[in-house]
């Protein structure tokens, strides 16, 4: 028998970790012995001391504060857990060797029940996503019991389990800390970097198996369902803002993928690019994944707190292994979701969500989160259902996407997205004569679509930077400014940004200095031009729509609650001074353009939007014809 199993088997209640990452490689598991330890950053959690240079980690949700965002702080540590020693042993010797003990659980039960999470629910849509504050949000809640007579050898029992049933999870993983444990089995890839290449793994929409299995015909209808298709692209948008950031000339996305669990099966993309960040850097960028808090996520993570108040402890944290030796650092991580916290009383707590956007149903939502805990509520009780009603497929499921109807349904869907965000970053790079070497201000209103226009811009030959708003902006030196997007309502005297735009905007109409405005600011630009501004019913958060430019169709991405309708006699007035307005039946404004000045309501930026570099050029091109100067009060035209 394998050393370290056999010690483990022994002592049980001992710091040790279980981990298999089928990934990268599918026959054996990972042992480690630990050491706990404990911090309160992230870069002193990453840093190793001479001996001990790969660590275990476990970050609490609380950990988004180092980022400046809103959490209800509920004193979780981040747990460092230095290896000191590891070996591995295959999949099926693992499974023989391990305890196979009954498990007695009893007081199961939501900390909200279905009522009271229906009516979280409600709530977030009509005052949240109704009122502009973001796109989607995440919204969880907590099944909570209590194994009997709970030891720590039952950790090994149900991590048997969970290793025959869930070998298609991204980390099938069990931790012991010796003060408490966690045991997951999370589909989802946070971040990793191997090889000076970071990769995130953006993964949303939700088919729970019939109770026959998987059918075709549902399966079809899932993946034609826009509301499961929008929940993805939005966050593949959150994500590519994480890696454009990260990730010098941003990231490329694969081919749309399913992702098959035991119980579920779910849509994902997998985002890849080159970076020259360190490991504690990647870790607290991409921290805390859109997938479990929402878009945008500053915005989300402030919706969240107040609707959250007990506070998430390590659920939509990162479970993390990182190697600090010299000649190889990497960084593999998974979301910590699917993972339940277990005490050494033997309380048992698995925190579970479900993505809230504008057309939720409130009673499906919770039948998703459902769903979602079902796996680890399968293994506590030996594979039955009882007080969760879940249904689960008798027979292993077959690859789904081999079924050629499947296959032909995913290409289909990877056809309607942006054609700059499919292609390797090295072969979109073309750098346009009049985009070359032109200086770039893109102006941040909490919002980081700013870093995949910083990327758009690169890739055609300009010299971009971001740079939050604020009233006193110095644009002179820049030959274009981009008044970036943000979440909120452009008529809010009270918010800070939404004034420092408009003051911003006024300066550079009255210096002449060409600028793009794009959604928030193209709102709040229309209203320095005298165009109503209304609340739209339902919002455009995260849809893709088919619009006229003039007498081209382009398929583009809104975010946006409000919009700008077109009021005749001030649209005839300011055409005759050289502006140009485009709009739909409905009048609502989707573009604006000008000699000095442009603006679109959509996101031409997004992965939503499949010709977004080329709107781009469309609209800017003459903007960049006008020459600035830091010595001039305004520009000129060359």
């Amino acid at each position: 028998m394998n050393n370290l199993l056999s010690s483990i088997l022994s002592f049980p209640e001992q710091p040790f970790a279980l981990l298999y990452r089928p990934t990268f490689n599918s026959e054996v598991v990972e042992i480690f012995q630990l050491r706990l330890e404990k911090a309160h950053t992230i870069e002193h959690a990453v840093s190793s001391d001479s001996l001990n240079r790969e660590k275990l980690l476990l970050l609490p949700f609380r950990q988004v504060i180092e980022r400046g965002y809103s959490a209800v702080d509920d004193g979780m540590p981040i747990l460092s857990l230095p290896v000191i020693a590891r070996q591995q042993v295959s999949v099926s010797s693992l499974i023989e060797q391990l305890p196979e003990r009954p498990l007695s659980v009893n007081n199961v039960h939501f900390n909200l029940d279905d009522e009271q999470f229906c009516h979280r629910v409600t709530h977030l849509i009509e005052n949240e996503i109704g009122q502009g504050a973001g796109s989607n949000f995440v919204l969880h809640r907590k099944l909570r019991a209590t194994i009997s007579e709970y030891e720590p050898a039952h950790l090994l029992s149900l991590y048997r389990r969970l290793l025959k049933t869930e070998s298609s999870a991204y980390w099938v993983f069990l931790i012991n800390t010796g003060e408490q444990a966690f045991i997951g089995v999370s589909p989802e890839l946070h971040a990793s970097l191997h090889d000076g290449e970071v990769s995130m793994n953006p993964i949303s929409g939700t088919y729970p198996y019939p109770a026959a299995g998987p059918t075709v015909e549902s399966l079809l209808t899932f993946l034609s369902c826009q509301k499961e298709t929008n929940e993805l692209f939005m966050v593949v948008d959150e994500e590519l803002k994480v890696m454009s950031q990260l990730c010098e000339k941003g990231a490329q996305v694969s081919e749309l993928k399913l992702k098959q669990l035991s119980h579920v099966v779910h849509t994902e993309y997998v985002l890849r690019g080159k970076s020259h960040a360190g490991i504690a850097d990647i870790l607290r960028e991409t921290f805390p994944a859109p997938t479990v808090i929402g878009s945008p996520i500053q915005s989300a993570c402030d919706v969240i707190t107040r609707y959250e108040p007990e506070g998430r402890r390590y659920y939509s944290g990162v479970v993390a292994l990182v190697d600090n030796s010299s000649n190889q650092i990497s960084l593999d991580s998974a979301i910590a979701i699917r993972t339940a916290e277990i005490t050494p009383h033997g309380h048992v707590e698995i925190g579970v969500g479900a993505t809230i956007v504008r057309d939720s149903n409130p009673v499906n939502e919770a039948n998703e989160t459902r769903s979602k805990v079902q796996s680890l509520y399968s293994a506590m009780l030996q594979e039955t259902n009882l007080p969760l009603n879940v249904n689960v497929p008798k027979d292993k499921v077959e690859n789904l996407s081999d079924i050629p109807a499947v296959h032909d349904a995913l290409i289909n869907r990877s056809s309607r997205v942006s054609h700059f965000w499919l292609t390797a970053p090295d072969e979109r790079m073309r750098c346009l004569p009049h985009f070359e070497g032109k200086r770039v201000l893109i102006l941040d209103g909490n919002d980081s679509f700013t870093s995949m226009f910083k990327t758009l811009f690169v890739s055609l030959g300009a010299i971009a930077s971001v740079e939050k708003v604020h009233s006193d902006v110095d644009f002179k030196f820049y030959d274009l400014v981009v008044a970036g997007p943000g979440p909120g309502n452009p008529l809010d005297e009270n918010d800070m940004r939404v004034k420092a735009m408009r003051s911003v905007i006024k300066r550079m109409i009255a210096a002449e200095h060409p600028f793009f405005a794009v959604c928030l600011s193209h709102q709040i630009l229309s209203t320095l031009l005298g165009l109503p501004i209304v609340r739209l019913s339902p919002p455009n958060q995260g849809i893709q729509k088919v619009i006229w430019l003039g007498n081209r169709q382009e398929r583009v991405g809104f975010y946006n609650t409000f919009c700008v309708k077109a009021d005749e006699q001030t649209v005839s007035k300011l055409h005759k001074e050289g502006v140009t307005f485009y709009f739909d039946d409905d009048q609502q404004v989707h573009a604006i353009r000008s000699a000095k000045f442009s603006s679109v309501q959509f996101h031409l930026e997004s992965f939503l939007t499949i010709d977004g570099p080329e709107i781009l050029d469309r609209f800017v091109k003459p903007l960049l014809q006008t020459q600035c100067s830091g010595n001039r009060e305004k520009c000129i035209t060359v």
